[in-house]
């Protein structure tokens, strides 16, 4: 992109003094009139390396770039009536605080103006050109440029033609450390913008027909918004360019939407601008009215401009990143809200088909499945273990019959409770006591609950943290036995293990497999 300048106040002022050929003699009694070339100066910003078209390089590719040289003459073309191109080279001269050519000289007649360009004193280095008429800026700001731009010089006549110059001032970023140009107060100014969406609906808004954002690249909740920004100014007209106001050409990724707006020097202004989020429906919805002064910049000189300090207007649509410069509300945008994950499962999905869906684990964790809360499961094989949502016991012994054996129960891993309670049961028979309560619980009607084993207790913890289950600060026992009179507890409240004699009372909490 390139970066427009004003200087309102500098003017070229081209003096043309037509001439009779026939009255020579008599002109020079006469008042010649001055063909003044008001020449308001522009500065183009131009971005290199962004994915935002480089509009000022494509179209105008004549314009010079910035110095801090002064002009000292012009040269210009033009032609007569007859096609017949003349090149002029005009010094310039500073009068009442205006900087105007010297006079020249024309037969009356019809012209056209095709090239006007400043150059230093050296006559090579061009410091200002006037843009081609229909060309990128010229039509964006409805410049006075050339390219066959017409006056007619009439006998003993003086005239006044207008016409804006331009030079290029480039900006850069870092990708992503977003180190912006400093503008001065006489450039077009630059604003930059970046955004993020945070739904855990992602994945419809990245596959249902017909989105924006079908092929982004995304890793889950938070992915790049496609979005627009329409600037205006306070009388309510559109100043920046329609065609080159959004991001989706690069769908969001990877680099700001940097917007331009002309900033008249000595007028103090205030422009408006709204922020349209894509959405994946393909309407464009307003999350963000706002307004800047004319002085809003995208800069990291660590002024905390218009963006902050990283010289990037930040916002979250959803997110609630606290760094952002904005943080919005989504839900209301979202196009449709399928089932929640609980309604999902009590619909008939499975839990592995949730997480292969994009419901994150930490989401499944609590939720009622199979007559339980799930606690844990297995990503890969979508295996997984609830606990039941309530205690089967509020103090019992992990043994009854003396003298107490001991069943072999000495697994301490996941998957190995089922198993361990077994074996106790085998191994003390009939009675009430923690292994058999468990076993007997039959919680959403199923009767395959169990005493958990050490590490399975252990993994309940996450329950007791979430405030799900009603589960105690207590001791509860484990199906894991320590030898013929001992066997474990695991703590809740404190989260440590240790073993106790069988005939202690403490708590039970049964535990079933899903798969």
């Amino acid at each position: 992109m390139k970066n427009l300048k004003i200087f309102a106040g500098l003017f070229f002022s081209l003096l043309i003094l037509s001439c009779n050929k026939e009255d020579v003699n008599e002109s020079e009694d006469l008042a010649f009139q001055e063909v003044v070339f008001d020449v308001s100066n522009y500065t183009a910003s131009s971005q290199r390396g962004s994915q935002n078209l480089s509009k000022a390089e494509a179209v105008e590719s004549l314009i010079p770039e910035c110095s801090e040289i002064d002009a000292a003459l012009v040269k210009l073309t033009i032609l007569d009536a007859a096609d017949v191109a003349t090149e002029y080279t005009l010094d310039l001269v500073a009068i009442n605080n205006n900087t105007e050519t010297e006079p020249l000289k024309l037969n009356e007649g019809e012209y056209r103006i095709t090239s006007f360009v400043a150059y230093a004193e050296d006559g090579v280095t061009a410091v200002w050109a006037a843009p081609m008429m229909g060309s990128y800026y010229q039509t964006l700001w409805n410049l006075k440029g050339v390219k066959d731009l017409p006056f007619t010089i009439n006998k003993f006549d003086k005239i006044k033609v207008n016409v804006d110059v331009l030079c290029y001032e480039p900006f850069d970023y870092q990708n992503f450390g977003f180190g912006w140009f400093a503008f001065s107060q006489t450039e077009i100014n630059t604003i930059c913008f970046f955004g993020d969406i945070c739904t855990e609906f992602y994945e419809q808004w990245h596959t249902l027909e017909g989105s924006p954002y079908v092929g982004q690249s995304y890793n889950g909740y938070d992915f790049p918004a496609i979005f627009s920004v329409e600037v205006y100014n306070a009388e309510g007209v559109r100043v920046n360019d329609a065609n080159m106001d959004s991001n989706i050409s690069w769908q969001g990724s990877g680099a700001p939407l940097c917007i331009e707006y002309p900033n008249q020097i000595g007028v103090e202004e205030t422009f408006n601008y709204s922020i349209l989020v894509a959405l994946p429906d393909g309407n464009w919805e307003v999350i963000h009215n706002g307004s800047f002064a004319d002085t809003a910049e995208a800069s990291t000189s660590g002024d905390g401009g218009f963006g902050g300090k990283d010289g990037v207007f930040t916002f979250g649509a959803g997110c609630t990143n606290a760094d952002n410069d904005l943080n919005v509300s989504l839900n209301k945008y979202d196009f449709s809200l399928p089932p929640a994950p609980q309604e999902r499962l009590n619909s008939g999905s499975t839990p592995k088909q949730l997480l292969d869906s994009g419901v994150p684990m930490s989401e499944l964790i609590g939720l009622e499945y199979q007559g339980g809360l799930i606690f844990w499961m297995d990503a890969v094989n979508g295996n997984g273990l609830v606990a039941a949502k309530e205690d089967q016991s509020s103090g019992i012994p992990f043994a009854i019959n003396e003298p107490y054996v001991n069943g072999g129960a000495t697994q301490n891993g996941i998957g190995w409770g089922k198993t361990n309670t077994d074996l106790i049961l085998n191994s003390h028979g009939a009675g009430n006591y923690a292994a058999s309560v468990a076993s007997n619980y039959n919680g959403g009607g199923y009767t395959d609950w169990f005493l958990p084993s050490l590490f399975e207790a252990r993994e309940m913890t996450i329950l007791f943290k979430k405030g799900l289950g009603n589960i105690a600060p207590a001791l509860y026992w484990t199906a894991k036995e320590y030898s013929f009179h001992e066997a474990y507890f695991w703590s809740f409240s404190a989260e440590y293990w240790n073993q106790s004699s069988k005939s202690s009372s403490y708590r039970v909490r049964a535990v079933r497999a899903f798969n």
